[in-house]
């Protein structure tokens, strides 16, 4: 499998079906992280803040 891509169009596609459309219908080879990007969803990231906050409420519910 080979991940190919135009413009904002991105495809996986068998080792023969990506030769093909790089040679004749404009397409380049990209790495699959761009394909995976593109496909799943981007992961959230908790602020330190919210990570302190959470922890002192945890501590808290346990010292009581």
């Amino acid at each position: 499998m080979k991940t190919v891509q135009k413009g904002e169009e991105i495809k996986r596609l068998k080792d023969e079906d990506a030769e093909f459309h790089v040679k004749s219908k404009g397409y380049k080879y990209v790495p699959k992280s761009v394909y995976k990007e593109a496909t799943r969803p981007a992961k959230k990231e908790e602020k330190n803040s919210e990570v302190a906050e959470t922890k002192a409420v945890k501590k808290n519910k346990k010292d009581n």
